[in-house]
């Protein structure tokens, strides 16, 4: 096999041992940094004789970006994973199974539960790199983690990644009462089944609005192949009136496919499903089959999806202004500092890694206790959508950012960016969530599945607001710190050791791109472009190239699949 060397020259190589840039050269040998040159000590004539050389000027080397916090959900490994690696991102680690071609290396996490903490083996025996645990219900799956206590006593080999939400079944189900109901269930299939004479309040909302609109459907049968209604195999949520407190609040769970609320009863009329969506002629990109994985190809730039036109909303639902403050209203930060508290109260050795936090009291909380608890292991991650939105970015029934926890307050905002600045975050991930228009598309925040679009322009994201916050001479220095945030604290996290940071002996995984120039984002490689809230979007750094374990995936919008699953040993 022949062995390929190649040498980078830049006047901004981002190395993990430098607080500044440094101007030099990063020699390649196969997948691996095999050293790094200062600029003095390189001549030319003796390096192009065992190396290719490739002087890139002035454009900014980065360590590839480690993203701790992506799902693949419907979307599919092969496209998210491009969309990622369009952005700079080389590893990426998600709880989702893996199928198709793979454009990044992916780190697998397993989500733990009560019921699934006996069945947990030796680290040895299984190819995951971390556990993840949730507190309350998320989504479909109504397993928790409630013995964190014993879930950190068998997570000792391996982090354990929580999402720190913690509420009662009541406050939560008063917040958001679609929670346990399956999210493509949650428009198509919940029927609403008329019990009583008596209404009651979902998330706050009236079931019988002026907003609202009046027809509603049973059965979408004829618009969706496939589709389930309820029987015997998908019982019934019964909400039931219990108190006159805690009426619109407490439930009683039979199964989690369909709903059943006391609303009064109203006309039902078939409707299609783009007068649900309120939307017409919308366009949906048809389904691919992904190549097989062991092939390799190059796709050009007319491969992405065709930016959609502007799709208005529900024109009928709930739009008012005051909505989406309403909802987040129902997620105080309490739940968030509650939960860090309950996990970090336990006395244990075990590597703790919170996840999505979003408000800055937890982070507070967080660092608090490091520092009265010195031998803590633990690490906190925020997410794109807290650090480039704030809630007076969200227009009204735009449910494309609704995301759990929610986007807060401009002043949450200011706080957190602060906590980034003095490294009180140790990471920021994308936190993508992908979700099809029908489940995302129906301008009511108490209804639409949680998921934001946000893979491959974190990077972008946090440089373009980090930008606006500090003098122009100390950008280079602020180049630095956000690859440990985006790239080598993530891979410690994770324990990749040949991961995160351009340094003598890791994976040659490198973004070349150029900070000063600016691009506006007008398609992406993902299955629904205009579903992200980025859409349209002036960002600074435009990316040249991405490089993973030594070979050019991306450069020119042309893509190769070189990705690959991780192995512990």
């Amino acid at each position: 096999m022949t062995t390929q060397k190649l040498a980078l020259i830049s006047r901004r190589i981002i190395c993990e041992d430098h607080p500044m840039p440094i101007h030099g050269a990063i020699l390649i040998k196969d997948d691996t940094i095999e050293n790094i040159i200062p600029i003095s000590d390189i001549k030319h004539e003796i390096l192009a004789q065992e190396y290719i050389l490739e002087d890139l000027g002035s454009l900014c080397i980065f360590p590839g970006l480690v993203d701790l916090n992506v799902s693949f959900s419907s979307d599919g490994a092969s496209t998210v994973t491009r969309q990622a690696l369009s952005g700079g991102v080389t590893t990426l680690a998600t709880t989702d199974p893996l199928e198709g071609e793979l454009f990044t290396d992916i780190a697998s996490v397993r989500i733990i539960s009560d019921s699934t903490l006996k069945s947990i083996k030796k680290p040895e025996h299984e190819n995951i790199f971390a556990y993840k645990g949730y507190l309350v219900p998320q989504g479909p799956n109504p397993e928790t983690l409630k013995d964190v206590t014993k879930a950190l006593e068998v997570c000792q080999d391996l982090p354990l990644i929580i999402h720190p939400e913690l509420t009662t079944p009541e406050k939560m189900m008063q917040a958001t009462p679609f929670r346990q109901v399956a999210p493509e269930k949650r428009i198509f299939n919940c029927k609403i089944v008329i019990t009583e004479e008596k209404q009651v309040y979902a998330s706050e909302f009236r079931l019988n609005s002026d907003d609202e609109p009046e027809e509603f459907s049973e059965s979408f049968e004829d618009d969706i192949s496939g589709s389930e209604s309820c029987s015997e195999d998908n019982p019934d949520i019964r909400i039931n009136d219990f108190d006159n407190e805690e009426s619109t609040s407490k439930i009683m769970v039979q199964g989690f496919n369909s709903m059943c609320l006391n609303v009064p009863e109203r006309e039902k009329k078939r409707v299609s499903l783009p007068t649900l969506l309120g939307v017409e002629n919308i366009l949906v990109p048809p389904t691919v089959p992904s190549p097989r994985h062991n092939s390799v190809q190059c796709i050009g730039i007319n491969s992405r999806p065709i930016p959609l036109q502007d799709i208005p909303f529900i024109k009928k639902g709930i739009q008012v202004e005051q909505a989406y403050h309403e909802h987040i209203s129902k997620f105080p930060v309490d739940w968030e500092v509650a939960a860090v508290k309950k996990v970090l109260e336990i006395e244990s050795k075990a590597q703790v890694h919170f996840c999505n936090v979003c408000s800055s009291e937890a982070v507070e909380t967080i660092n608090q206790l490091k520092i009265n608890k010195e031998h803590l292991k633990v690490t906190c991650e925020t997410s794109l959508p807290y650090v480039y939105f704030t809630e007076t970015d969200v227009k009204p029934g735009d449910t494309r950012y609704k995301i759990n926890p929610p986007i807060r307050d401009l002043g949450n905002f200011r706080n957190l960016w602060q906590m980034v600045k003095n490294q009180q975050i140790d990471c920021i991930s994308s936190y993508h969530q992908p979700v099809n228009p029908p489940l995302k598309f129906i301008g009511d925040f108490s209804r639409a599945v949680n998921g934001v679009t946000s893979v491959g322009f974190t990077l972008q994201c946090i440089w373009t607001k980090l930008r606006t916050q500090i003098p122009m001479e100390e950008e280079s220095g602020f180049l630095s710190l956000i690859s440990l945030i985006l790239s080598n604290n993530p891979a410690k996290v994770l324990n990749l050791k040949n991961k995160g940071g351009i340094k003598k002996g890791k994976h040659a995984d490198f973004v070349v791109w150029d900070p000063e120039s600016k691009i506006k984002i007008t398609s992406t490689f993902d299955k629904f472009p205009h579903m992200s809230p980025l859409m349209g979007e002036e960002l600074y750094g435009v990316i040249h190239r991405t490089y993973l374990r030594g070979t050019l995936v991306y450069s020119n919008n042309r893509i190769i699949s070189k990705g690959s699953v991780l192995k512990r040993f």
